[in-house]
């Protein structure tokens, strides 16, 4: 079973014990109080011990809403399957990316195999699934695959979101996993149907309005990728994994640093020789990703490359 949805089972049904109890000690009832506080202690202990564990594998529980559902007895057969497949690729695509990088354009995906998610439960109290991390996939502490699910379900509930801070949720996945979740968002929409997704102590819920949303952004939206040359600037500022790049000429430059030029600057560091990378002439290379929906363009860079040498290639 999730984690959050038990919790807050547990503490609806302590909440209904206790009014019980308070109505035991209002009439005066000695065996009713007896039963109520011997309930209340149980809920109490149960909560205490549930809120202390961690999961070892990754889990995750889909609900649907809308017309595919029937109150709280079913869902369309058909549209479960496709939204569940859809789902599950998703996740595949995702984990797929944070263990092998890029996916490219086309041709089969290494490693997502192992992003595999079984349905162990129905959801109860609604129409929906509980999913699970094959057991052989698992590790003591928290899983890749959970990761995974994390910022799947972050992007799922950011894209239809108001405001225009979706474009950064597009900007950090793989133009594969954009296309995974046009295809899960038109399933949804095309189905009528509202969404709610619960991982970790997360509880998120997708309105059809902004499953709508999200369809059109993300079938709207295109995304470019290319690399510049050597640009010449200086470093301003940076953490371990983002810089400020005052250019020559332009505008600073912010946004996320590869691990290569991290390293380079975190042995510059350990070396105390910051000052031949840091507030000086340098060079540096970056990959800019441009994510545009008609009117709306924005541009990220990330550093992948600097020279401290002030020569030309």
């Amino acid at each position: 079973m999730i984690k959050q949805p038990r919790l807050q089972g547990l503490r609806a049904d302590l909440g209904a014990a206790r009014s019980m109890l308070a109505g035991a000690e209002k009439a005066g009832d000695p065996v009713g109080m007896l039963q109520f506080q011997k309930k209340n202690d149980a809920l109490e202990q149960e909560l205490a011990e549930l809120a202390g564990t961690t999961d070892k594998l990754a889990k995750v529980a889909v609900f649907f809403g809308g017309r595919p559902v029937i109150g709280s007895r079913g869902v369309d057969a058909e549209f479960a399957s496709k939204a569940m497949d859809s789902f599950q690729k998703l996740v595949s695509r995702q984990f797929a990316r944070m263990e092998a990088g890029d996916l490219g354009s086309r041709g089969p995906v290494s490693v997502q195999g192992e992003a595999r998610l079984m349905i162990t439960d129905v959801a109860r109290g609604s129409v929906g699934f509980v999913l699970e991390e094959a057991p052989e996939q698992s590790q003591m502490v928290e899983t890749e695959l959970a990761v995974a699910i994390e910022q799947v379900s972050d992007a799922i509930s950011r894209l239809g979101g108001d405001g225009d801070e979706w474009t950064d949720t597009i900007e950090q996945l793989d133009d594969r996993v954009v296309a995974c979740l046009k295809e899960f968002f038109s399933v949804l929409d095309e189905g009528g149907a509202t969404f709610r997704i619960v991982e970790g102590s997360r509880d998120r819920e997708v309105s059809r309005a902004e499953i709508s949303r999200a369809r059109s952004r993300a079938d709207l939206t295109r995304i470019a990728q290319e690399q510049t040359g050597w640009i010449e600037g200086q470093i301003v500022g940076f953490t371990s994994k983002s810089f400020e790049f005052a250019p020559v000429a332009g505008e600073k430059l912010t946004g996320r640093m590869d691990p290569g030029p991290a390293r380079l600057l975190e042995k510059a560091g350990m070396e105390h020789e910051l000052d031949k990378l840091l507030f000086t002439p340098i060079r540096a290379k970056f990959q800019v990703r441009t994510v545009a929906n008609g009117s709306l363009i924005r541009r990220y860079h990330t550093l992948i490359a600097i020279d401290d040498r002030s020569r030309s290639d």
